[in-house]
């Protein structure tokens, strides 16, 4: 097969790379997913390269041309940065059993070679710079271009020296067997579930990465990945209270279990927004916990949720900023409906503020959240058009403290304080009282005596 139209697409860039190793006189391929897209008839975001030249070879191919930088990411790895694009000497690698870490990189002659040391058929092929595919593992056949037949993952070689090699494979063919709407082969699977144990040695952060990829890379079931991981035994030992929705009863309002309803919600959200996926998923994973199995209900499941995805997310060393919005979307999932007081609109406005969260992203939760509750219809464009009414009046009660007819400074002054919390808190109090009692309790006099009552509490319970 030929791919030479493909090429075209090539940014100038990563072209004239590709062309001035070549013509110094090294085999050069380009390799990875940038194949695997083309071949898939999608345009590559990533381009990497692989040439039998060494790293002080391809130093030396660009020295002296001020347009290129030449960063080597270790030259016993074999791997050379050019203006950022990879260039990988050709490699086979020997590994020990202890992950992608325990490995003695040696250098081989030949592409074929270095393909062998490859995760995937699909990802195991190259092309040269005219356009001719070199495809040892037959990957195009994984991939179904010819026979129209659903793509499959499948590991290069033996299965079990693959995963051995770098068990975070694992996860990497859950991801592709997601993101290419395929299936994973039963030998692949078999060499997953009959090593379980070396799951424990992926990193967190590796975990991470694989999970952000899937909720941002699936168009329609991210689910697929996460039924790969409970049916494999991989999400018992990697989120263990996850497991727990599965099968689990969902009380007299839903017809679905709690991991299907989970699940539904998850597909339900666009790619566009990974995070909010990963809140869809797990907002309800407290159910398990708080469920009460006479009344078959969930008190505060939201409160428990939000506790164990931040002990997870902190545990797979997602960032601070990421573990709170997920937390924070699960904290106020269950929060307001539609046709909601005056009071209750401007409360729940007040705590999305709070809580840094857009409203939007709140709403799309909601309308996800319908769509998983497989015993009600979900929400028409009608009742959706009702929740971004809700948002997009304009108030005439303040909803934050910047609203308030007396500012921290104002309060400060008046009261004689220092500044700190007790004038957070003070505010706060006022913004509550006038949310709950309305507009015309939101004047200057009015608020010094609020502010009066409200100081004389604060400093009876300190």
């Amino acid at each position: 097969m030929n791919f030479k139209e493909q090429l075209q697409s090539i940014p100038f860039n990563e072209f004239r790379i590709w062309l001035e190793i070549r013509n110094a006189g090294f085999d050069t391929y380009l390799v990875g997913g940038a194949v695997r897209d083309i071949v898939l008839g999608k345009r590559p975001n990533d381009w990497d390269f692989a040439t039998n030249a060494s790293p002080s070879q391809i130093k030396d191919v660009f020295s002296g041309m001020k347009e290129f930088s030449i960063k080597l990411v270790g030259e016993a790895f074999g791997v050379t940065l050019v203006n950022g694009i990879e260039v990988a000497t050709f490699r086979g690698d020997r590994y020990f059993g202890g992950g992608d870490k325990d490995v003695e990189i040696t250098y081989v002659d030949t592409i074929e070679e270095d393909l062998e040391r490859r995760d995937f058929t699909f990802n195991a092929m190259a092309l040269d710079i005219f356009g001719n595919l070199i495809d040892p593992f037959d990957g195009v056949g994984a991939l179904g271009i010819e026979s129209g037949r659903m793509p499959i993952v499948r590991f290069v070689g033996n299965a079990v020296d693959r995963i051995n090699e770098d068990p975070n494979r694992i996860l990497r063919a859950f991801r592709f067997t997601t993101t290419l709407d395929g299936r994973l082969a039963g030998t692949s699977y078999d060499a997953i579930t009959n090593n379980l144990h070396l799951v424990g040695l992926i990193a967190p952060e590796r975990i991470r990465l694989e999970v952000l990829k899937v909720l941002s890379t699936a168009k329609d079931h991210p689910s697929f990945f996460w039924n790969l991981m409970l049916s494999s035994g991989v999400l018992k030992i990697i989120f263990p209270e996850f497991v727990k929705s599965a099968g689990h009863d969902h009380g007299e309002y839903h017809s679905e279990d709690v991991w299907t309803h989970a699940l539904t919600v998850g597909d339900s959200v666009s790619k566009e927004y990974p995070l909010i996926r990963l809140a869809a998923l797990l907002h309800d994973v407290g159910k398990p916990r708080s469920y009460d199995p006479v009344e078959r209900s969930f008190y505060q499941h939201h409160t428990h949720s939000a506790d164990i995805i931040r002990e997870w997310m902190t545990a797979m060393k997602f960032t601070g900023d990421e573990i709170r919005y997920v937390v924070n979307l699960a904290l106020v999932h269950m929060d307001g409906t539609r046709g909601m007081s005056m009071k209750a609109r401007r409360k729940l406005k007040n705590k999305l503020g709070r809580y840094n969260l857009h409203w939007r992203d709140y709403v799309r939760l909601r309308i996800a959240d319908r769509a998983g509750n497989l015993s009600r219809k979900p929400f028409t464009f009608s009742e959706i058009r009702d929740y971004v009414d809700i948002f997009t009046i304009e108030e005439e009660v303040p909803i934050n403290v910047n609203h308030l007819a007396l500012k921290g400074g104002d309060l400060i002054k008046i009261f004689n304080m220092t500044p700190g919390p007790i004038v957070g808190i003070l505010q706060r109090e006022l913004l509550d009282f006038v949310i709950d009692n309305g507009e015309e309790f939101n004047d200057p006099e009015n608020i010094k005596a609020l502010s009066e009552v409200i100081l004389t509490k604060i400093e009876k319970e300190l």
